[in-house]
């Protein structure tokens, strides 16, 4: 056991060892720094994403799209064409000029035409796409696998089923040939997630659902954040957030203004605050709890983001910024155990 912890914790160090982080020298002064907050890639892009799928999506002028390796190297830059998306089964979701949607290749070259209103990110080589106000869904040639008959359709998790929404705004489970699976219909429904599906009834109940669609248990809650990860799930009882296992049972009772799921073995909690009218947490301060849901971070960052490969970006209340609403007012990227490893500040 102790031999595989060990080699467990070598490939994550690894994984992260290799990986680069996005960051903000300036305004249009975007480059990388590693793991240990060392400057790999200078600032010498207006933006700069995430590394996904092995390349990061960068802007070398304002209208532009761009793609780099984690040396640096230009893979490609494309004018006339911006997203907001990442790489996702080796295609990109872009708009052009006009605001219609299509995908670009790992080599930048067009390979889905903008032919749609709108497009979601490939997942399980299928993606979600609309046109004339109506959601279908394209394979990876353009080409319609579910006809664009829907008025929303959410993008596939890991599973078979995912999400499709009515005239009439209820939810409906389908397949990736959009097949309904079951006669009812829901408030809500939640792509499928390791195994499992969220859904909100009519009556506002809220239920897990397993693979063969059969109910795990049925709840009064507030809300429920993403699905199953890890068999835990975020979810809110009167307001309050704890955390649920699959078999019903609260393993962390609700207690705190926000909880999410888990991600590298953490989720962010939120103390203190309140939401606004758009339902976005102010106020208060966030931190990550553990396996264990223990404090392992504690709450003080006016906000923060899931672990990406070892690292977490974090920001901070400061004194030109006291309400926090500026990320980059101060900002950075702290490790496993909440060491500051990268700041915008000294």
């Amino acid at each position: 056991m102790r031999r595989m912890a060990l080699e467990a914790l070598s490939i994550h160090r690894m994984v992260v060892d290799m990986h680069l982080y996005p960051v903000r020298f300036s305004s249009h002064q975007w480059g990388f720094i590693d793991h240990t907050g060392v400057v790999k890639i200078p600032g010498k892009f207006r933006y700069a994403s995430d590394f996904r799928e092995g390349i990061a999506i960068v802007k070398t002028q304002k209208r532009s799209t761009g793609g780099i390796d984690i040396n640096g190297q230009l893979l490609f830059d494309v004018r006339n064409v911006e997203t907001n998306s990442s790489f996702s089964d080796g295609l990109l979701e872009c708009t052009n000029v006009d605001g219609r949607s299509g995908f670009l290749d790992i080599d930048g070259n067009l390979a889905i035409t903008f032919s749609f209103d709108e497009a979601l990110d490939f997942s399980q080589r299928v993606a979600p796409a609309q046109v004339d106000g109506h959601w279908g869904a394209i394979d990876r040639t353009g080409h319609w696998q579910i006809q664009p008959s829907f008025e929303q359709i959410m993008k596939w998790g890991d599973g078979q089923y995912s999400a499709a929404q009515l005239k009439d705004f209820s939810w409906v489970i389908i397949d990736k040939r959009g097949v309904r699976q079951t006669n009812k219909t829901f408030g809500q429904v939640y792509p499928q997630l390791n195994g499992y599906i969220v859904v909100r009834h009519q009556s506002q109940k809220w239920a897990l659902l397993d693979s063969k669609l059969r109910p795990c248990w049925e709840k009064d809650l507030s809300n429920i954040d993403d699905g199953v990860i890890e068999g835990t799930l975020a979810a809110a009882k009167n307001d309050l957030w704890g955390v649920l296992g699959v078999n019903g049972n609260w393993t962390l009772p609700p207690q705190f203004t926000n909880v999410t799921s888990i991600v590298e073995g953490f989720r962010r909690f939120y103390v203190g605050g309140s939401r606004d009218d758009n339902y976005a947490l102010a106020g208060g301060k966030y931190g990550y709890l553990d396996e264990t849901n223990q404090i392992a971070i504690p709450a003080i960052y006016a906000d923060a983001r899931e672990f990406k490969h070892g690292l977490a970006k974090v920001s901070f209340y400061c004194d030109d910024d006291p309400n926090g609403l500026d990320w980059y007012a101060h900002w950075g990227y702290i490790d496993r155990f909440g060491k500051l490893v990268w700041s915008n500040r000294k």
